[in-house]
């Protein structure tokens, strides 16, 4: 006989779980016995059919069922009730989880590089290592190291700290002082600490569209609502902002007005004052993200605007590579101590030993130069292989030019589908779909970092090769459809 308990707080798929579970152990049921059918138990347990089918798959997923096609299902034969333990459903704890599995593309384009030599890269962002800086280490001994924590704090090592904002005054005619900057695990810590200890789940956030910020974890890790600022409407920030506002109660914006990534745009004067007038109005906070900060020391962040409104991130990993885990926020000192004092608590705080190499490499004086020839490199790259794509697209691919940067975004007539870029992976070329930045399947970003100036012309030439493959073979399939519908 087939009863639940009355009882029982579990879910009634659980209960069905549990129930053939002490039938097993209580030798009621025997291994490789067949169950009842899901309609069957369904009328018997007084539950929906669906309930039991999820019962039934759970077991399966555990490995006590079996289902058998157009038979049904089966106590697996391996089990026995003294062999038989309950286990963990873990991937029920992990479908419960915030934080959604690896992006299938970015997993592809990861085994891409691994095993393929020869692709042709235009999805990296970081930068290679002929570009990193040549700079020797400096002599430091345990003892040294040691002696050099002395100087840190929560918010972090203050030689850096004041190297820093000494750097910023060269930008700002605001100036900054070490209470107000927090020294970070890169960019990704200092966006991790805002959305963990500045906002809360269920709160909602207006971030730019396109943004790379669409591609990461943390913001639905932390429960927040995203909704898109459309960046072709930037002069004019005040109505969009006060809709989203009205209607989401928006508690930040996020955005990257230096090179934006992925469109490389650059926020004009003009949309930076509306921008930071209409969030002053709102009494919404700004987090600016400024990776190529060190790269435009003519540039004035926006943080200067609005220093008391503004949150500012920098880093070096635009600059040094990625693997150089150094960024900075600078903020409010009350907010410099929350985000520390957070930080302390979760135990991520910043080993001493990157940050003294960080201030080693920023206070050399050949760090500068690379800055500039680092600068110009990336211009003259943008410059090549913007004309190299008139040259060999013409106007089947369209994209607004950029003087810096590392990113060009286009708009293209090939990919129509995002299905259609893990094609492309295949065949060797990497870049990166619009729709992983909250764009079009049509738009894509391209990035010129990983291309030796000289090897352009050809790197191009593979992407419109690639690119035409891909029309062609659409086409072919398109045809075949038809075909087919024609009775052909």
């Amino acid at each position: 006989m087939w009863q639940l308990e009355s009882s029982s707080h579990l879910p009634k798929y659980q209960q069905i779980m549990q129930l053939i579970e002490q039938k097993l152990q209580q030798g009621a049921l025997q291994p490789g016995e067949r169950l009842p059918t899901e309609r069957g138990l369904a009328i018997e347990l007084n539950v929906n059919r669906s309930t039991v089918k999820r019962a039934f798959s759970e077991l399966v997923a555990h490995g006590m069922i079996t289902a058998r096609h157009g038979s049904g299902y089966y106590l697996s034969s391996a089990l026995s009730p003294q062999m038989y333990q309950p286990q963990t459903n873990w991937r029920h704890y992990m479908q419960q989880s915030q934080f959604l599995p690896i992006e299938p593309y970015f997993e592809q384009l990861r085994l891409q590089k691994q095993t393929n030599k020869q692709v042709t890269d235009f999805a990296s962002g970081d930068l290679p290592l002929r570009l990193t800086p040549h700079i020797d280490l400096p002599p430091l001994s345990w003892p040294t190291i040691i002696a050099e924590e002395q100087q840190a704090d929560p918010t972090g090592y203050a030689p850096l700290k004041a190297l820093i904002a000494n750097l910023f005054a060269i930008r700002s005619t605001q100036p900054v002082k070490p209470e107000q900057l927090l020294i970070t695990s890169g960019s990704q810590q200092a966006l991790y600490l805002i959305t963990q200890c500045l906002l809360s789940p269920g709160d909602a956030i207006a971030v730019e569209a396109p943004s790379y910020l669409y591609s990461l974890a943390l913001f639905k890790g932390a429960g927040i609502r995203i909704y898109p600022l459309p960046m072709a409407q930037c002069h004019n920030w005040q109505p969009q902002l006060e809709a989203l506002y009205k209607k989401h109660r928006i508690k930040m914006v996020f955005v990257n007005p230096m090179y934006q990534n992925p469109t490389g745009n650059i926020l004009s004067q003009q949309g930076r004052e509306a921008l930071v007038k209409t969030c002053s109005q709102l009494h919404i906070p700004i987090v600016e993200d400024d990776p190529y900060g060190l790269l435009t020391p003519e540039q004035a962040p926006l943080y200067q605007l609005a220093p008391e409104n503004v949150i500012y991130i920098g880093s070096l990993s635009k600059t040094a590579g990625s693997t150089t885990r150094i960024g900075w926020l600078c903020a409010p000192p009350t907010v410099i101590h929350r985000l520390a004092t957070a930080r302390s608590e979760m135990e991520f705080g910043l080993g001493i030993l990157p940050q003294v190499m960080a201030h080693h490499l920023m206070s050399s004086p050949t760090f500068a130069n690379h800055l500039q020839t680092l600068a110009l490199t990336m211009q003259e790259a943008q410059q090549q292989f913007q004309t190299q794509l008139r040259e060999q697209f013409g106007n089947t691919i369209a994209f607004n030019p950029t003087q810096g940067g590392y990113h060009l975004w286009v708009k293209q007539r090939f990919c129509t589908k995002p299905a259609q870029y893990h094609r492309l992976l295949q065949s060797g070329v990497l870049l990166m779909p619009g729709t992983l930045f909250g764009g079009a399947a049509t738009e894509a970003r391209l990035s010129v970092i990983n291309q030796e100036t000289s090897d352009n012309a050809e790197a191009v030439r593979r992407l419109k090769q690639a690119f035409f493959a891909m029309r062609a073979s659409s086409s072919a399939i398109i045809e075949g459809q038809e075909t087919l519908r024609d009775g052909g």
